[in-house]
């Protein structure tokens, strides 16, 4: 295997970024932490959360720059790092169920 395999085995390419996201869980998304995406590709993502955040496997990931929210499942942590697979995705400024009010009034009051 080539050094340039060994160092990136992932299925499909990730995106590098660095935008702030909003991550829910727990009973009725209650409670909730800031974080970073620190890369994203069409089944999954990499978020920076601090460690001493207990997280369960179940998240909704609000991405606050363009209100997209992210329904995924924790695959791994390491540290700060936590490798989520993507089971689905809602736009914000599309989506009519309203068990999304709630995530939109956070977005609309968190983007710039």
């Amino acid at each position: 295997m080539s050094e340039a395999q060994w160092l990136d085995r992932r299925i499909e390419p990730r995106a590098p970024t660095s935008d702030r996201v909003r991550v829910f869980y727990g009973p009725a998304l209650g409670s909730w932490w800031d974080a970073t995406m620190r890369d994203v590709s069409a089944s999954g993502m990499k978020l920076e959360i601090p460690a001493l955040v207990p997280l369960p496997k179940a998240l909704t990931v609000l991405h606050v720059p363009d209100g997209e929210v992210f329904i995924v499942r924790a695959k791994w942590r390491n540290h700060d790092m936590i490798g989520c697979k993507i089971n689905q995705r809602h736009n914000l400024e599309t989506e009519t169920d309203p068990a999304f009010d709630a995530l939109k009034a956070s977005w609309r009051s968190l983007k710039p």
